[in-house]
């Protein structure tokens, strides 16, 4: 297969991340389940896309660590930078014929949003999919779509600052010898990197805790038709008293 000049470019830019075939991460998994809930879908994934193949970081309600590029749904999503709704595949002649439709996993719906880098280059989606067919999303459900491809892409980039600057370190403690004073300055920082390290699943868990908007709406109308806490009602007596 005869490789363009931008495909190289984003390949090149995937290899540098060093991610693929990397181990389970819970920031990751955390995202995913996210997703799958959000949308209630029985799959969903972040996948990441090589030259011949989709490769899963993450993954709900699927078996396979990878699958052929030429299969993916994902490899029309990183095509561009918007959100990319399949309602039903088997009515769709670019998949009807698709092993992934016709077999295991059968899938009917999907919708993905691309994973861009600072410089425009699609890494990969994260995706959602569904065993039957569906409507297409609405801007509202695309844009949430959009801010989870966002959050993966901000694990990854933490992710690679903090590998890129666990090997500077290490690098300057071998040549700073173990009875330098620098040597013990390089042990502070890299016990400084493993604390942000530790601080991403916890953002990753802030964002599981995120109201949406129709979740909310219920609480407002609530208090607009006069329920109110305990202690709203207790100001109000306090301010009504002689």
């Amino acid at each position: 297969m005869e490789i363009g000049t931008e495909e190289a470019s984003r390949l090149a830019t995937l290899i540098e991340y060093d991610i693929l075939d990397s181990g389970a991460e819970e920031p990751f998994d955390r995202l995913v389940e996210i997703a799958a809930d959000l949308f209630q879908a029985p799959i969903a994934a972040v996948s990441l896309v090589d030259g011949y193949r989709q490769w899963f970081k993450s993954r709900v309600g699927w078996t396979a660590q990878e699958s052929p590029r030429k299969w993916a749904f994902c490899e029309h999503t990183i095509r561009g930078a918007d959100v990319f709704v399949i309602a039903d595949a088997a009515k769709d002649r670019r998949f009807a014929g698709n092993p992934l439709v016709t077999k295991a996993p059968s899938i009917r719906f999907y919708a993905g949003a691309p994973l861009l880098t600072g410089t425009g280059h699609a890494l990969g989606t994260i995706c959602v999919m569904d065993r039957r067919a569906r409507r297409r999303l609405s801007a509202r459900e695309k844009h949430m779509l959009q801010q989870l491809a966002a959050m993966v892409m901000e694990q990854i980039e933490i992710r690679r600052h903090v590998r890129a600057a666990k090997a500077t370190i290490q690098r300057a403690m071998r040549l700073a010898g173990a009875k330098s004073p620098a040597h013990g300055e390089c042990q502070k920082a890299l016990q400084s990197l493993r604390a942000v390290q530790a601080l991403a699943p916890r953002a990753a868990r802030k964002h599981a805790r995120l109201i949406t908007p129709s979740q909310a709406a219920p609480r407002r109308r609530g208090r607009l038709n006069g329920t109110s806490t305990p202690q709203r009602a207790e100001r109000r007596r306090r301010a009504a008293a002689p």
